[in-house]
């Protein structure tokens, strides 16, 4: 069985897109240029296992949602977008800056239901 490199760069940039993501912000989260990612995406290039599951990390996604043609779809909709939006974002922050993000979503609550 032979993978389409185009299904697999158009499922990523579905996946991409779907959090909002622009190719040069998705590329700096995964460390790797724009170019790369553009190649990737257009299926000009196949990304090695590491980047693959790089990337799906990144995309709070499984990396078979990329290999496979179905079943992987039905997890992805058990996270909503939201919530995986907000996943991406604070991957990388520190515990002191998620400390600060839980007082901020707190307090933003607070004056909301007053």
């Amino acid at each position: 069985m032979k993978i389409s490199t185009n299904k697999i760069g158009a499922r990523i940039r579905k996946e991409r897109e779907t959090l909002g993501l622009t190719i040069e912000g998705f590329a700096e989260l995964i460390g790797k240029s724009s170019s790369y990612v553009g190649l990737l995406e257009r299926g000009d290039r196949t990304p090695s296992l590491g980047t693959l599951f790089e990337i799906a990390s990144s995309l709070n996604t499984p990396a078979d949602s990329f290999l496979c043609d179905s079943g992987s779809d039905a997890v992805n909709q058990k996270i909503s977008v939201p919530r995986r939006k907000l996943n991406v974002y604070i991957k990388n922050l520190s515990d002191s800056q998620i400390e600060q993000l839980v007082g901020l979503i707190k307090a933003a609550f607070f004056f909301k239901e007053q």
